[in-house]
């Protein structure tokens, strides 16, 4: 058996296997990509008229924010650029509230309150994305190696593809659409061309997913990229104890301290502690929309001193290794976010074409199965 027949059945095979989930994920992938702009249509609250004076202190805001939602350990606070409104979260166990307000006078602009148990397009599509909608711990696993064995039919797909003896007339034949369409050429040509032209980024879609799915596997590339470090788990740090029985500091008092060293950010997310040995975590994005150029610090909550953390996502992202940074840009490589609007237009491209190839190939297999039937 040659190479080729070897790669035709491994393709084949593992093709049919994984058809299902390759387009189950695929799909809610290419549905879930555009959902902040889409949701930002019928989100009006999230925007507010810019004023040419500086925001309420963090602290009022969140006085105004529990008196609205009548609770008092609110569990984040979201402050954007002049023309967005400040959210305060709760997270609970009966679910999510969120108030947004008006970060120039607080005045309240929405509430909204997602029950752990309601149904939320988004979340609908992104469980289905990442577990199927199974229980995580049953998912999670069938996501992740299906794509795994998905990115084997890929380099399986390629060896299939690559002529035996590769010249310009040959590879500008596999590269276009045939002439008269006909059916069963035409879905031919709709797995094969348009599989090799999107080739990369699928590639690219799912390696990021498989960073995020396997362990194993993140820990494998973030060695290849380092060199051979070991990953460092991501864990945060605690306040010191010794100060338990202190007032916690003031959020503005942080805040000013993280306005100083970064005035220009366009977002500044603040995790509040939970308890009396939590530390304030703070996401400083620099890049709208960007996951990759952010910084994640922590501070103790009686002292403010900076705080470290562990693992690839944890500190200023400018101090991070290569392979740091690596697995810290996964998701905007995933989402094609580092190229912009261009790349989340690539990778849409891609999430649709991968979701077509387990039903092209189907087709293709069912058809010559037909053919080779007997007749009588």
């Amino acid at each position: 058996m040659n190479i080729k027949r070897l790669c035709y059945l491994l393709h084949l095979w593992i093709g049919l296997a994984t058809g299902i989930i390759v387009f189950v994920v695929s799909i809610t992938g290419a549905i879930y990509l555009f959902k902040d702009e889409i949701s930002s249509t019928y989100q009006p609250w999230k925007k507010v008229e810019a004023r040419n004076q500086p925001f309420l202190q963090p602290s009022k805001l969140i006085e105004i924010a529990n008196t609205q939602s009548h609770q008092e350990r609110p569990s984040a606070i979201t402050i954007g650029e002049k023309d967005e409104a400040v959210w305060v979260d709760y997270f609970g166990e009966k679910g999510q509230t969120t108030i947004y307000l008006n970060p120039y006078d607080g005045k309240i602009i929405h509430t909204s309150h997602l029950g752990t148990d309601e149904f939320d397009f988004y979340r609908f599509i992104l469980n289905g994305h990442l577990y199927m909608w199974f229980p995580r711990t049953i998912g999670k696993p069938l996501v992740s190696y299906g794509v795994l064995l998905f990115f084997l039919t890929l380099l399986t797909g390629l060896v299939i593809w690559m002529p035996k003896h590769i010249t310009l007339h040959l590879l500008k034949k596999r590269l276009a659409f045939h002439r008269p369409f006909k059916w069963r050429r035409f879905v031919y040509d709709l797995h094969s061309v348009l599989g090799i032209y999107m080739l990369l980024p699928i590639i690219v879609v799912s390696i990021t997913g498989l960073i995020f799915g396997l362990d194993w596997f993140s820990h494998g590339i973030y060695q290849l990229a380092s060199g051979g470090k070991q990953m460092e788990a991501y864990t945060l740090p605690p306040s010191d104890s010794l100060h338990i029985q202190s007032k916690t500091a003031s959020i503005d008092l942080l805040q000013a301290k993280i306005l100083k060293e970064s005035p220009n950010a366009v977002q500044y997310y603040y995790a509040l502690p939970a308890d009396s040995l939590g530390s304030y975590r703070v996401s400083v994005v620099h890049e709208k929309g960007s996951y990759y150029k952010q910084d994640n610090l922590f501070f103790d909550q009686y002292t403010l001193k900076e705080l470290k953390g562990t693992g690839p996502y944890a500190g200023r992202y400018k101090d991070g290794t290569p392979a740091d940074k690596l697995i810290h840009a996964t998701l905007d490589l995933h989402e094609g976010i580092i190229l912009g609007w261009i790349g989340k237009i690539i990778m849409l491209f891609a999430a649709l074409t991968s979701a077509s190839l387990p039903i092209t190939g189907f087709l293709l297999w069912r058809r010559k199965k037909k053919q080779k039937k007997p007749v009588g």
